[in-house]
């Protein structure tokens, strides 16, 4: 094994494993970087839910999300109310934004500029992995995978098996971050970082958003 692209397939299929349900993809990024690999576990009460009121179709931008969360845990708000909360340009956000979430069913105009969730909005993933792959610079690695815990519960650094001893475990343990060795065909999980909400929890949306476009399309 000589390049990082010849890691992911081992990875793959040892994430792949976690959950009998779970969807595992590659190169995925919402921002702070892309992760090489990761594994998403279903909810399937949330894809039941967005089924049943149609909501079939995902958030394309990361707007669609800023409106979506300054709704959650307000009955309603003003078309003004939502320009400040997001800062989304008046155009773009009522022609553009508040359009596309009336028509894929996820926001109803209730009076006149004044707008609610059609229901309660709920996310189609339960947990969320992310993996940075290095053959030799862990540090690096490590660095990258930490911007993954914005997004995911749970982020690890995947390391060439002959190269793991350059890795300093402790400085992966203090920084919440899991350990993967990977040899040719196979990669084993050395130990689990401790699971942790997202820190962002705008783009922990916007990658549930991305991931309900792939299983829709595969259901």
């Amino acid at each position: 094994m000589r390049l990082e692209s010849e890691m992911i397939a081992p990875i793959k299929a040892c994430l792949g494993a976690r959950w009998e349900d779970g969807l595992v993809c590659e190169e995925f990024g919402v921002g702070y970087g892309i992760a090489d690999v990761i594994v998403a576990r279903p909810s399937r009460e949330g894809i039941r839910h967005r089924r049943r009121l149609g909501q079939t179709t995902s958030f394309p931008r990361r707007a669609e999300v800023q409106v979506v969360r300054s709704l959650l845990g307000t009955r309603s708000a003003t078309f003004d109310n939502l320009l400040d909360l997001t800062g989304i340009s008046p155009k773009r956000l009522r022609y553009d934004v508040l359009r596309f979430l009336i028509a894929a069913n996820y926001v109803e105009e209730i009076a006149g500029d004044t707008f609610r969730l059609r229901a309660t909005y709920r996310p189609v993933i339960r947990e969320l992995w992310a993996v940075e792959a290095k053959m030799k610079n862990w540090f690096e690695g490590l660095c990258q995978a930490r911007r993954y815990q914005h997004f995911a519960h749970k982020v690890y650094l995947a390391i060439f098996a002959p190269h793991r001893d350059r890795v300093r475990d402790e400085v992966l343990r203090e920084q919440n971050v899991g350990l993967i060795s990977v040899t040719t065909g196979e990669a084993e999980i050395l130990f689990h970082p401790r699971h942790q909400k997202p820190r962002s929890p705008e783009l922990f949306l916007l990658t549930n958003e991305r991931i309900w476009e792939q299983l829709h399309v595969m259901a």
